[in-house]
């Protein structure tokens, strides 16, 4: 049972005595703590409206209590609906995926100008008050889904739900500088230093040393172009535009963008130089174009028909491609809270007739646009407005998340014992190349996980490194996946933990070995595929020493594997319980796991 779901904010108590009353509430709460209810575990929000636990006799136990509450519980969650379906207002009981989703829901309903007095906002999205406005009211949902574990990656499915549904500019419309700052700075980051007037667009921030920034890519159009999904480079393009290069709602929008396209980005805490550098692609490509545009030389006169052609062709892709944000989505003057008093829909883009240019330079955000990507859809459809968008799922029951390889996930837990965190901190080209789900992905074929398998199927789609081609390739990254070797040093984890004790062996081409010569510690250049071996190897020495287990034995396990955008959840039966993994510490929760961009849990059933 999720801790959301186990907070209690009023309890009603009847007895003839006052020392019964007492009694009642010590055996609710020792109760309410151990009840647990099947399917509501991980990230999931239950909110229940009312729950009658029905008569506490006195002399009952804990545990007897528990099991009624659970019983009542199972009863009420087959009523519970979603928390964007319509009758949510009047359910008894309303969930969620995650409170990342919670979050998001609340945005749109807010930016389509909807109201959120029922009953269940308050408990699902933290800080809530129904009496806020809509504009603080989204600050107050961008806040709550940075202050889950999950941070930024929850922050960024807020916003990419709100691109889904056509809000996005309602909702960005309502960022104030100050509270993108705070944003920021909830995810670990602080405001990177404003650029030097005449500065290169790409060129690291003064202090930083090459081995602390991440390496600046030679080709400025391939960072930026591969760094941001496509459906993303319209709107950041288009708020950059409005906010300018030098205002931190545009570094908070780029760094948004780039973890909504790899959520694992979440564990480079120089992220903020890579999104100034985005935002200095976006300025200096739309300058570049509109001084090139001045500067164009006309075309030579064609024949009447096929210039008329070309001259209405060219105005229609112009008009198509020029959308700035509407006047009634730029934050007034007045104030930060201020937002449009329409509470109608925004359409993220106009129809071309009649747009003003909302006082960027004409003709530059067409260039820009046009660069970036396609244009996104208009806003929300009549469907949309009734929240198909978070159209809820059947309760998690379906048998496609039944993994026989479970266990798989117990080496994250020991992925970060050996130092992957500081090892990726390092090496940053390996977070972008997702280093640790290769190493996963090479040990489930190593353990004859067969295909199709739901942990599989989790891997691939956090995998999309050779798959997605709008992904992130910085200079380093492109020559490791082409095979090029990179420096490789082991963290010093490895040396307490599972190297062979005795004197490295050196070896002529300058690595270094544990004293076994099959670990390596050091190596003066290794591609990616040998880093991967490299921790294959180490992981099998910890399982080895720790868990007294080969890793077939530790991962073929059977369990179900559940996973939204900010959680994973790995569910086993009791019968799977092993004393050596509990003992090694493998099924201890992990928690936030930035190079997975999840929340991450273990959980015993007995079902």
């Amino acid at each position: 049972m999720s801790a959301a779901a186990r907070r209690v904010r009023r309890v009603r108590l009847s007895a003839p005595r006052e020392d019964l009353v007492r009694r009642g509430a010590l055996l609710l709460e020792d109760a309410l703590h151990t009840a647990t209810v099947p399917g509501g575990g991980g990230g999931r929000l239950l909110l229940v409206r009312r729950l009658d636990v029905g008569r506490i006799r006195a002399g009952a136990s804990p545990a007897t209590l528990a099991l009624e509450i659970e019983r009542r519980l199972r009863q009420v969650e087959a009523s519970a609906v979603h928390g964007a379906d319509p009758s949510a207002a009047a359910a008894p009981a309303v969930w969620f995926r995650d409170a990342a989703e919670a979050a998001a829901v609340l945005a749109v309903r807010l930016a389509r100008g909807a109201g959120a007095e029922a009953w269940f906002w308050r408990p699902a999205v933290r800080g809530w008050e129904p009496g806020a406005g809509p504009a603080e009211g989204i600050r107050l949902a961008l806040r709550a889904a940075a202050e889950t574990p999950a941070g930024p990656v929850a922050v960024a499915e807020v916003l990419r739900a709100s691109l889904a549904a056509g809000t996005a500019d309602r909702l960005l419309s309502c960022l104030t500088p100050s509270y993108a700052t705070v944003l920021l700075a909830l995810g670990g980051w602080s405001a990177p230093a404003r650029r030097p007037s005449g500065a290169p667009p790409f060129a690291p921030p003064p202090g930083d040393s090459p081995a602390s920034s991440v390496p600046v890519p030679p080709s400025p159009r391939g960072a930026a172009l591969h760094a941001v999904a496509p459906e993303w480079r319209h709107v950041v393009a288009r708020w950059i535009l409005e906010w300018g290069d030098d205002d931190v709602r545009s570094v908070w929008l780029a760094c948004m963008a780039l973890i909504a396209t790899r959520p694992a980005r979440a564990a480079d805490r120089t992220l903020p130089d890579r999104a100034t550098a985005l935002v200095g692609f976006v300025v200096h490509e739309n300058s570049s174009t509109s001084a090139n545009s001045r500067q164009r030389p006309k075309s030579p006169p064609e024949s009447g028909v096929r210039k008329s052609e070309k001259t209405t062709a060219q105005q229609g892709d112009a008009a198509q491609a020029s959308s700035p944000p509407p006047a009634d989505l730029v934050p007034s003057a007045a104030g930060d809270d201020g937002m449009a008093a329409s509470a109608s829909p925004i359409a993220v883009q106009g129809d071309g007739a009649g747009e003003q240019t909302g006082g960027i330079a004409e003709g530059s955000e067409t260039s820009v646009l046009t660069t970036l990507g396609p244009r996104l859809p208009n806003g929300p459809t009549r469907e949309q407005e009734n929240d198909e968008i978070f159209a809820p799922p059947a309760i998690a029951r379906a048998d496609s998340a039944l993994s026989d390889a479970a266990g798989l996930f117990f080496l994250v837990p020991a992925m970060r014992r050996l130092g992957m965190d500081a090892h990726l901190a390092a090496h940053p080209h390996l977070l972008e190349a997702e280093l640790p789900v290769h190493v996963l992905l090479r040990i489930a074929e190593k353990t004859c996980v067969p295909p199709g398998d739901p942990a599989l199927d989790l891997l691939g789609r956090i995998d999309r490194i050779n798959s997605d081609p709008h992904s992130a390739a910085p200079e380093e990254l492109n020559r490791i996946n082409s095979g090029a070797a990179l420096p490789f040093t082991a963290p010093e984890a490895w040396t307490r933990l599972v190297a062979r004790a005795g004197e490295p062996v050196a070896r002529a081409d300058g690595g270094r070995w544990d004293a076994s010569g099959r670990l390596p510690l050091a190596l003066p250049a290794a591609t990616l595929d040998e880093a991967v071996d490299a921790w294959v190897a180490a992981l099998r020495r910890l399982s080895r020493l720790h868990a007294r287990m080969g890793l077939r034995a530790l991962v073929r396990r059977p369990g179900r594997v559940e996973a939204t955008r900010t959680h994973l959840d790995v569910t086993l039966p009791f019968s799977a319980a092993d004393v050596r993994v509990r003992a090694a510490g493998l099924d201890l929760d992990p928690g936030w796991v930035p190079w997975l961009g999840r929340v991450a849990a273990f959980h015993y059933t007995d079902e």
